[in-house]
């Protein structure tokens, strides 16, 4: 499936962070300022979705099944099953 068909619209990267996590850090890896807590302790992932440098918006999931990193919207989640993580591709 991809992420882009159970999000808003409008976005061309997402940014996948895992638990803990600083705003700095994770403002560090998209290159601009995030509305978060000044550090993520949940058990979770971070997702920052962004079109060109600008966050269009930030939420998280839990439990963290999702590998950190920059991805493009043509990203597409799967899994195999429990135990292991989902995976994650672009496109």
């Amino acid at each position: 499936m991809q992420l882009a068909e159970i999000t808003k619209r409008g976005w061309d990267r997402v940014y996948i962070s895992q638990h803990p996590v600083s705003r700095e850090y994770v403002e560090k890896q998209v290159g601009t300022a995030v509305e978060m807590e000044e550090t993520f302790t949940s058990r979770g992932n971070v997702l920052v979705f962004l079109k060109g440098n600008e966050v269009i918006d930030s939420t998280y999931v839990s439990p963290d099944l999702l590998p950190p990193g920059m991805y493009t919207a043509a990203v597409r989640i799967t899994g195999k099953g429990y135990p292991e993580l989902l995976e994650v591709s672009n496109g």
